[in-house]
């Protein structure tokens, strides 16, 4: 004879009591995480594992949720890297299981990918999908949203604030133009909306690129690493990260780096930083 179970109206009000409610508080407490992390070899910014574990582990152990991670399935195999060596290749499929202190859970599947030409390829794929696990279960956005009314920002000069005059519609197709960045670059341009079938571009005038794009622009062919100058900010500015910046600080950043007298002061000031670190 089966054993007798509550309807699901009461199970469904147990568990949010647990699980539910604590992801729910999570989620209301944490903020953006920034793609503050640089890849120098493929030009790309990124989210960290470390930044997001940073942002999680307060709120989760504020709201007593723990998360067991629960390999399913790994593949892995050989390929040939560009240079002639071998990278090893690794597809993990992993179940996180969110728990609550009443014992109320939730699980996620998730894969991660990865590619090492040593003993590491294993590991950055369960990084890889335990980052995306937190990301997509508590929608963690990019930047700090802001209600439309509260500020009416204006744009730097030369910066586009619509498509070219003329063409705020393709002129091959009407479609709308759209801002679009080149692949493998930080270069923009306007592209139609109705790409791949019409593929009308149009150059963009002024530099359009993010601001933490411009800064690592502007050091590269430096002595000053991307990990150098972001301790620099923390200890010039007093703040915890990039993000922490007022708009003012940022632009006067970047004039700094634009005058190759700022940028020597900075490139001394991260060298002493390195020194006392290394002491």
């Amino acid at each position: 004879m089966p054993a007798e179970t509550a309807p699901v109206e009461e199970q469904n009000k147990v568990v949010s009591k647990g699980i539910y409610r604590a992801l729910l508080g999570i989620m209301a407490e944490i903020g953006a995480i920034g793609k503050d992390s640089y890849n120098e070899g493929q030009r790309y910014h990124f989210r960290g594992i470390d930044d997001v574990y940073n942002t999680l582990n307060p709120p989760m152990v504020k709201h007593g949720v723990f998360c067991l991670p629960r390999v399913t399935d790994i593949h892995r195999e050989e390929r040939a890297s560009k240079q002639g060596g071998t990278l090893i290749y690794t597809v993990v499929h992993v179940d996180y299981e969110f728990c609550a202190a009443d014992e109320s859970s939730v699980t996620v599947h998730v894969m991660g990918e990865a590619m090492d030409s040593g003993d590491k390829s294993l590991n950055k794929a369960m990084s890889a999908a335990q980052k995306y696990a937190l990301l997509q279960m508590f929608c963690i956005p990019t930047e700090e949203q802001k209600d439309a009314d509260h500020d009416s920002p204006e744009l730097a000069a030369g910066a586009p604030k619509q498509a070219p005059e003329g063409a705020k519609a393709c002129p091959e197709c009407g479609k709308s133009l759209r801002l679009r960045t080149k692949k493998g670059t930080t270069d923009q341009f306007w592209g139609c909306s109705g790409y791949p079938y019409c593929i009308h571009t149009a150059p963009v005038e002024g530099d359009t690129r993010s601001w933490w794009v411009r800064v690592t622009a502007a050091l590269k062919g430096t002595d000053i690493t991307t990990e150098g100058f972001k301790r620099w900010i923390v200890a010039m500015y007093e703040v915890g990260s990039s993000k922490d910046l007022t708009e003012e600080q940022k632009r006067e950043i970047l004039q700094k780096l634009n005058d190759p007298d700022g940028l020597q002061r900075i490139s001394d000031e991260t060298q002493q930083l390195r020194d006392a670190q290394e002491s």
